[in-house]
């Protein structure tokens, strides 16, 4: 999935992890920043700034290519549960059950800095946590997906157990030379190679009582978390949340009532607030696909079709008549100015 490169929305939490684990192996973390317009310092300050996703990736890539041998992913993904997720760590502690929490988690995951999308399907014997990339990265996929598995497990072990494990974890790249501590980290087995990144956990799991429930604090808690999610622009907020429900949901993104369901918003209300924000639902899919087929277009080895298919199109002309319509080019020209 993609989303704009150069939009600072992201908080830097992953960045800190990074700045912190390189720190104390005594490697240049600054060398990693060149070029950013970001200082190591910045980001693991009081009040860090947001970031960009190009900011994020070039970080990330630079530091995975400095500790090379190590699964920094897990290590990034496996720090404390409240530096790691802040305020809406607060709020998950104080669900009732893992399910009110993992819900909580899908909606708000971005407050805590997630660098991936997450969405839920079920998925026998319960249901599914699904990992999207928002940019295609090849290069820091499995990085991004540990990162998320990791920090997914620490926070459903401090909540139930250090013993906890999920059914099973999918993970869509080839093994990696340390699959191993992957699957010690997970206690369940762990399948490569598979068609996406799920996180499978059982329906009796979902039921689990938690110890700590208090819902004046998990109300707070999650109001303050959808403020850092909304950057206090409910208008904005609401483009946002709906541009990532759709580039979540491709090739077959849902319909503009689903989405208000999913914000627990009526149709009418949601085209309300996508007009003031200038923009039509029609106009907002037009774009997410565009960006997607964009990014594919410029940074994978996908034929022309394929990257169609990827975006919604089952006939490879209709997706080329679409990209003229978007862009005032044709697919096979943006992809000359790889």
């Amino acid at each position: 999935m993609s989303v704009p490169l150069d939009r600072a929305d992201l908080l830097p939490s992953v960045l800190g992890e990074a700045v912190t684990i390189g720190r104390e192996r005594g490697l240049a973390v600054a060398d990693w920043f060149d070029g950013t317009g970001l200082t190591p310092d910045e980001v693991v300050g009081p009040t860090p700034p947001p970031v960009s996703l190009r900011q994020v990736h070039t970080v990330l890539r630079r530091a995975a290519r400095a500790l090379c041998g190590t699964p920094v992913g897990l290590l990034l993904g496996s720090q404390d549960m409240i530096a790691s997720f802040g305020v809406l760590g607060l709020a998950l502690r104080a669900c009732t059950t893992l399910g009110e929490a993992l819900a909580l988690g899908v909606e708000l995951h971005r407050s805590a800095g997630s660098l991936l999308e997450v969405t839920t399907e079920p998925c026998p014997p319960g249901i599914a946590l699904v990992l999207h990339e928002r940019h295609p990265d090849p290069e820091l996929l499995a990085l991004l997906c540990e990162e998320a598995v990791g920090s997914i497990l620490v926070l459903a072990r401090s909540l139930l157990g250090r013993s906890w494990s999920p059914v099973r974890i999918e993970l869509g790249y080839p093994p990696p030379a340390y699959a191993r501590r992957v699957e010690h980290l997970a206690g369940c087995p762990v399948l490569f190679d598979a068609p996406g990144h799920r996180i499978v956990v059982t329906a009796d799991d979902l039921l689990r009582r938690l110890p700590t429930p208090h819902q004046a604090t998990r109300e707070v808690a999650a109001a303050a978390a959808r403020r850092l999610m909304d950057h206090d622009d409910p208008t904005s907020g609401t483009v946002v949340a709906v541009e990532r429900m759709l580039t979540a949901g491709l090739p077959n993104p849902p319909s503009m009532r689903e989405i208000a369901v999913r914000l627990h918003l009526t149709e009418r209300t949601l085209r309300r607030r996508l007009d003031e924000a200038g923009v039509g639902f029609a106009e907002l899919r037009d774009r997410v696909r565009e960006r997607y087929a964009t990014s594919l277009l410029r940074e994978s080895v996908l034929g022309v079709a394929e990257v169609g298919l990827r975006v919604g199109f089952s006939d490879g002309r209709e997706f080329r008549r679409a990209y003229v319509r978007w862009t005032g080019m044709p697919p096979s020209r943006r992809r000359t100015e790889r």
